[in-house]
């Protein structure tokens, strides 16, 4: 099967698996997306086998790896598994629901509204990653809809369209969780420059 996305992204990084070093993520993070690789019937691709070991000497993540590593792996999961980028976003998003459906998460975002959540989404991301920024603005109304902006910063060439979209899928996750009604997510192109993204969330007040 052609591994498009994965070949495209790693043809693109600047210096290999060295690239945008300061850029690191939990490393259980990358334990849950190998778990998912393994649901589509996948297994890494070869060129990231003695990576991958590098970073998994025993069987799990180091405590933080490097970001590019976990993006090749989800384009690896959106082109073994996913016919398309809208089915891929779509399964983001329902298993970002399903980890809020769990016990723990249930009683916390009952007690959440969309706004206090995004209030605290930059200290949440700082403590899964380094060498970016996501900044969420304060809520506003326009006619029945609130609605905000997310603007994540990174190094230019980090990440790819479909990585951006599944990052706000995740917060969109989140502030459905929180009981907004009829929500939309959407990438800013306009507004967005290499480097800059800008998404916005809205929903039915």
């Amino acid at each position: 099967m052609p591994r498009r996305r994965l070949f495209a992204y790693l043809e693109s990084l600047p210096a290999g698996a060295r690239s945008f070093s300061e850029c690191r993520v939990r490393g259980e993070v990358l334990d849950a997306t190998l778990e998912w690789l393994a649901e589509v019937e996948s297994a890494p691709d070869p060129v990231l086998e003695d990576w991958l070991q590098s970073q998994r000497p025993m069987g799990k993540a180091l405590e933080w790896i490097p970001e590019v590593l976990l993006n090749a792996v989800s384009l690896q999961i959106v082109d073994d598994g996913y016919p398309s980028d809208e089915s891929w976003l779509n399964e983001v998003y329902r298993r970002q629901r399903a980890v809020y459906q769990t016990p723990l998460y249930r009683a916390l975002l009952l007690v959440l509204s969309p706004t206090l959540l995004t209030m605290g989404a930059q200290d949440r991301w700082k403590a899964y990653r380094t060498g970016s920024e996501l900044v969420v603005d304060r809520w506003t109304r326009e006619g029945s809809r609130r609605l905000t902006t997310a603007t994540l910063r990174y190094p230019p060439g980090l990440h790819t369209e479909t990585h951006l979209l599944s990052l706000g899928e995740a917060i969109h996750a989140a502030v459905d969780a929180c009981g907004a009604r009829e929500s939309r997510l959407e990438l800013l192109s306009a507004q967005s420059r290499p480097g800059e993204a800008r998404l916005r969330l809205s929903y039915e007040a």
